[in-house]
């Protein structure tokens, strides 16, 4: 099992163990993104907490690039549909397309005047999107999800991705299934 599996496990137990009284944490991670990592439910309502191990990662979108328009193209198989933030990522992104078309696997850092805020509100309207409210950090710290341009730095990197995957994901298994 990888650290941040072990991580994500620990926080469950803590939060049981710290706020079982007010409320039941059910782990739910795992290598599924779709989904926040512990399902909390309480008398009256239910939410998400993700588990960031830092340092970590907060999300992904997918480009295409059109080296004949040279500019990125959002794909249509994302998780989450083009937003405003989106677009300003990728319009400062199409502004330096050779630099990033170049990208490799070690990726580019995108580099904007207002980044940090773009990037925390993509991330927050991702999150709120999958119900997750808080994030628990290092030294089991819970955060709000509102507020985490507050407590994290935060950077966004373009890079290619390398081609497969190491395992089918939840929504596409009975696809397979019925391909085989």
């Amino acid at each position: 099992m990888s650290e941040w599996e072990d991580f994500e496990k620990a926080c469950t137990s803590y939060l049981n163990e710290q706020f079982g009284k007010y409320a039941k944490f059910t782990h739910k991670g795992g290598s599924d993104s779709t989904v926040s990592d512990i399902f909390v439910e309480t008398y009256n309502d239910s939410f998400y907490i993700d588990a960031k191990l830092l340092p970590s990662q907060c999300g992904q979108f997918v480009l295409f690039p059109d080296t004949v328009k040279k500019s990125f193209q959002y794909s249509d198989n994302n998780a989450n549909l083009i937003d405003e933030y989106a677009e300003k990522i990728i319009d400062n992104m199409n502004k330096n397309f050779d630099l990033f078309y170049n990208a490799g696997t070690a990726g580019k850092d995108v580099i904007m005047a207002d980044g940090q805020e773009v990037f925390s509100k993509w991330i927050i309207k991702m999150y709120k999107a999958k119900n997750t409210r808080f994030f628990i950090t290092n030294g089991y710290n819970i955060i709000p999800v509102d507020r985490m341009l507050e407590f994290f730095e935060i950077s966004a990197t373009y890079r290619i991705k390398r081609s497969g995957t190491s395992s089918v994901g939840k929504n596409k298994i009975s696809l397979v299934r019925d391909y085989v």
